[in-house]
Protein backbone atom coordinates (compact mmCIF):
# COMPACT_ATOMS: atom_id res chain seq x y z
CA UNK A 1 0.00 0.00 0.00
CA UNK A 2 1.31 3.38 -0.88
CA UNK A 3 1.34 6.22 2.02
CA UNK A 4 -2.64 7.10 1.23
CA UNK A 5 -3.47 3.54 2.03
CA UNK A 6 -4.20 2.81 -1.96
CA UNK A 7 -3.36 -0.79 -2.96
CA UNK A 8 -0.31 -0.79 -5.43
CA UNK A 9 0.58 -3.63 -7.83
CA UNK A 10 3.53 -4.44 -9.31
CA UNK A 11 5.25 -7.57 -10.99
CA UNK A 12 8.47 -8.85 -10.89
CA UNK A 13 10.51 -11.94 -10.14
CA UNK A 14 12.20 -13.59 -6.92
CA UNK A 15 15.39 -13.58 -8.48
CA UNK A 16 15.45 -10.09 -8.67
CA UNK A 17 15.58 -9.70 -4.99
CA UNK A 18 17.80 -12.44 -5.28
CA UNK A 19 20.43 -10.48 -7.83
CA UNK A 20 20.07 -7.47 -5.20
CA UNK A 21 21.36 -9.88 -2.59
CA UNK A 22 24.34 -11.21 -4.55
CA UNK A 23 24.86 -7.88 -5.61
CA UNK A 24 25.45 -6.53 -2.04
CA UNK A 25 26.62 -9.94 -0.56
CA UNK A 26 29.44 -9.53 -3.11
CA UNK A 27 30.29 -5.94 -2.11
CA UNK A 28 29.69 -5.83 1.58
CA UNK A 29 28.86 -8.49 3.28
CA UNK A 30 29.04 -12.23 3.98
CA UNK A 31 25.25 -12.57 4.80
CA UNK A 32 23.01 -9.32 3.55
CA UNK A 33 21.04 -7.98 6.84
CA UNK A 34 17.38 -7.61 6.67
CA UNK A 35 17.13 -3.67 6.60
CA UNK A 36 14.62 -1.03 5.79
CA UNK A 37 16.32 1.21 3.59
CA UNK A 38 19.71 1.74 1.66
CA UNK A 39 22.89 3.92 2.68
CA UNK A 40 21.68 5.96 -0.50
CA UNK A 41 17.96 5.88 0.56
CA UNK A 42 17.38 3.71 -2.57
CA UNK A 43 14.43 1.41 -1.28
CA UNK A 44 15.29 -1.96 -2.38
CA UNK A 45 13.06 -4.79 -3.51
CA UNK A 46 14.60 -7.14 -0.74
CA UNK A 47 13.88 -4.55 2.00
CA UNK A 48 10.22 -4.51 1.69
CA UNK A 49 9.89 -7.80 0.79
CA UNK A 50 8.69 -9.71 4.34
CA UNK A 51 7.23 -6.71 5.67
CA UNK A 52 3.62 -7.68 6.97
CA UNK A 53 1.61 -5.21 4.83
CA UNK A 54 3.20 -6.63 1.78
CA UNK A 55 1.16 -9.14 -0.24
CA UNK A 56 2.94 -11.50 -1.92
CA UNK A 57 0.88 -13.57 -4.88
CA UNK A 58 4.01 -15.65 -5.51
CA UNK A 59 5.19 -17.33 -2.73
CA UNK A 60 8.86 -18.00 -1.98
CA UNK A 61 8.79 -21.57 -2.13
CA UNK A 62 7.86 -20.75 -6.11
CA UNK A 63 11.85 -20.15 -6.54
CA UNK A 64 12.07 -23.80 -6.93
CA UNK A 65 9.87 -25.53 -8.98
CA UNK A 66 10.52 -22.26 -11.13
CA UNK A 67 14.07 -22.61 -11.42
CA UNK A 68 14.86 -24.63 -14.40
CA UNK A 69 18.37 -25.61 -12.55
CA UNK A 70 16.23 -28.80 -11.07
CA UNK A 71 15.90 -30.06 -14.31
CA UNK A 72 19.20 -31.56 -14.96
CA UNK A 73 18.62 -33.08 -11.45
CA UNK A 74 15.23 -34.60 -12.26
CA UNK A 75 17.15 -36.24 -15.46
CA UNK A 76 19.31 -37.34 -13.43
CA UNK A 77 17.48 -39.06 -10.78
CA UNK A 78 15.24 -40.15 -13.40
CA UNK A 79 16.35 -40.33 -16.79
CA UNK A 80 14.31 -41.49 -19.63
CA UNK A 81 10.96 -40.77 -17.40
CA UNK A 82 8.34 -40.07 -19.82
CA UNK A 83 6.93 -37.20 -18.37
CA UNK A 84 10.64 -35.55 -18.35
CA UNK A 85 13.47 -34.55 -21.57
CA UNK A 86 17.04 -34.69 -21.17
CA UNK A 87 18.28 -31.90 -19.76
CA UNK A 88 21.79 -30.82 -18.56
CA UNK A 89 23.86 -27.58 -17.76
CA UNK A 90 26.27 -28.38 -21.25
CA UNK A 91 25.00 -29.82 -24.28
CA UNK A 92 25.74 -33.67 -24.36
CA UNK A 93 26.08 -35.87 -26.87
CA UNK A 94 22.15 -36.95 -26.66
CA UNK A 95 21.20 -33.47 -27.06
CA UNK A 96 23.14 -32.26 -29.96
CA UNK A 97 21.68 -35.53 -31.93
CA UNK A 98 18.09 -34.61 -30.58
CA UNK A 99 18.32 -31.06 -31.32
CA UNK A 100 18.17 -28.78 -27.95
CA UNK A 101 16.66 -25.83 -26.20
CA UNK A 102 18.67 -23.25 -24.52
CA UNK A 103 17.10 -21.80 -21.63
CA UNK A 104 18.68 -19.70 -18.72
CA UNK A 105 18.12 -21.00 -15.45
CA UNK A 106 16.12 -18.22 -13.67
CA UNK A 107 14.30 -16.73 -17.29
CA UNK A 108 10.29 -15.94 -17.30
CA UNK A 109 7.92 -15.59 -20.30
CA UNK A 110 10.10 -17.08 -22.78
CA UNK A 111 12.84 -14.43 -22.80
CA UNK A 112 16.37 -15.89 -23.83
CA UNK A 113 15.19 -18.90 -25.11
CA UNK A 114 17.37 -20.69 -28.13
CA UNK A 115 16.31 -23.75 -30.21
CA UNK A 116 18.77 -25.37 -31.75
CA UNK A 117 18.21 -28.40 -34.23
CA UNK A 118 20.08 -31.78 -34.29
CA UNK A 119 22.17 -29.68 -37.80
CA UNK A 120 23.20 -27.44 -35.29
CA UNK A 121 21.20 -24.64 -36.48
CA UNK A 122 19.11 -21.62 -34.73
CA UNK A 123 15.07 -22.67 -35.46
CA UNK A 124 13.60 -19.70 -33.19
CA UNK A 125 15.28 -17.60 -30.47
CA UNK A 126 14.01 -14.99 -28.24
CA UNK A 127 15.82 -12.14 -26.38
CA UNK A 128 15.11 -10.31 -22.66
CA UNK A 129 16.68 -9.35 -19.77
CA UNK A 130 18.20 -12.77 -18.89
CA UNK A 131 21.33 -13.20 -20.80
CA UNK A 132 23.57 -12.70 -18.37
CA UNK A 133 22.26 -16.32 -16.49
CA UNK A 134 23.57 -19.52 -16.51
CA UNK A 135 21.84 -21.84 -19.07
CA UNK A 136 20.32 -25.12 -18.99
CA UNK A 137 20.34 -27.49 -22.19
CA UNK A 138 17.24 -29.34 -22.89
CA UNK A 139 16.15 -32.08 -25.80
CA UNK A 140 13.89 -30.21 -28.30
CA UNK A 141 10.64 -30.83 -28.43
CA UNK A 142 8.20 -28.88 -30.37
CA UNK A 143 4.77 -27.63 -29.80
CA UNK A 144 1.97 -29.31 -32.12
CA UNK A 145 1.03 -27.45 -34.74
CA UNK A 146 -2.95 -26.83 -35.83
CA UNK A 147 -3.93 -24.93 -38.63
CA UNK A 148 -0.47 -23.07 -38.66
CA UNK A 149 -0.28 -22.48 -35.39
CA UNK A 150 1.91 -23.99 -32.08
CA UNK A 151 -0.46 -24.79 -29.56
CA UNK A 152 0.75 -24.62 -25.66
CA UNK A 153 -1.72 -25.78 -23.34
CA UNK A 154 -2.16 -23.77 -19.92
CA UNK A 155 -3.88 -24.49 -16.71
CA UNK A 156 -4.17 -22.87 -13.53
CA UNK A 157 -4.92 -23.65 -10.17
CA UNK A 158 -6.41 -21.46 -7.48
CA UNK A 159 -6.11 -22.06 -3.95
CA UNK A 160 -4.43 -25.59 -4.47
CA UNK A 161 -7.69 -26.52 -6.81
CA UNK A 162 -8.08 -27.23 -10.49
CA UNK A 163 -8.81 -23.12 -11.81
CA UNK A 164 -8.98 -23.27 -15.47
CA UNK A 165 -7.77 -24.28 -18.52
CA UNK A 166 -6.61 -22.41 -21.77
CA UNK A 167 -5.13 -22.72 -25.29
CA UNK A 168 -2.49 -20.34 -27.14
CA UNK A 169 -1.47 -20.56 -30.08
CA UNK A 170 1.31 -18.76 -32.45
CA UNK A 171 2.82 -19.31 -35.20
CA UNK A 172 6.41 -18.96 -34.28
CA UNK A 173 8.08 -22.26 -32.25
CA UNK A 174 8.41 -19.72 -29.14
CA UNK A 175 5.51 -18.21 -28.78
CA UNK A 176 6.79 -14.68 -29.11
CA UNK A 177 4.70 -13.22 -32.33
CA UNK A 178 0.57 -12.38 -31.99
CA UNK A 179 -0.72 -14.94 -29.59
CA UNK A 180 -4.11 -15.93 -29.77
Amino acid sequence: MENRGFHQTCSWAWETAFDQIREVSDREFAAVPIRTGHPQNEVRLIDVLLRPEVLVFEPLWTVIPGNKAILPILWSLFPHHRYLLDTDFTVNDELVKTGYAVKPIAGRCGSNIDLVSHHEEVLDQTSGKFAEQKNIYQQLWCLPKVDGKYIQVCTFTVGGNYGGTCLRGDESLLGHQKRE
